[in-house]
């Protein structure tokens, strides 16, 4: 009988002390947030560009006459230097590599100095609006 209370007397200090040791855990834990910033929140020329842009793109959305490439009267109506009509591939008639559904009848606008990358659909004639600024090492957003 005594080897059982001895037994539930390791079993209780063994657990008194493996709750101490997750309290004292607990309560070493560093509340720094390790998240970086997105590097579009520092830029304000990509900010200033995609609000332009998605004012065009409401005016041309309410617009009876739609154009048939809303990058190219985007680019002519805002004047921020560096943005570009993107490489239109000749062989598949598309901007983007990506096949989604999404980006049918997609163009592309590009700023290379400052990485950022628009692409422009229009579905159905209702035009979305993807916007991002990519990695150094890669050329394409994340979302394509």
């Amino acid at each position: 009988m005594s080897y059982l209370y001895a037994g539930m007397g390791i079993a209780m200090m063994s657990g008194i002390f493996a709750m101490l040791q997750i309290a004292n855990n607990l309560s070493n834990l560093s509340t720094i947030n390790y998240q970086t910033e997105s590097s579009y929140y520092t830029n304000d020329s990509v900010r200033l560009f995609d609000q332009l842009a998605l004012k065009e793109i409401e005016i041309h959305q309410n617009s009876l006459n739609k154009p048939t490439n809303v990058c190219e009267e985007i680019l002519s109506d805002i004047d921020i230097s560096g943005y570009n009509l993107g490489f239109l591939d000749q062989s598949s008639g598309r901007y983007i590599e990506s096949n989604h559904e999404r980006f049918e009848g997609e163009c592309l606008i590009e700023n290379k100095n400052e990485k950022h990358r628009v692409i422009i659909t229009n579905i159905k004639d209702v035009y979305k609006y993807y916007s991002c600024i990519y990695d150094s090492s890669y050329s394409k957003c994340d979302f394509e």
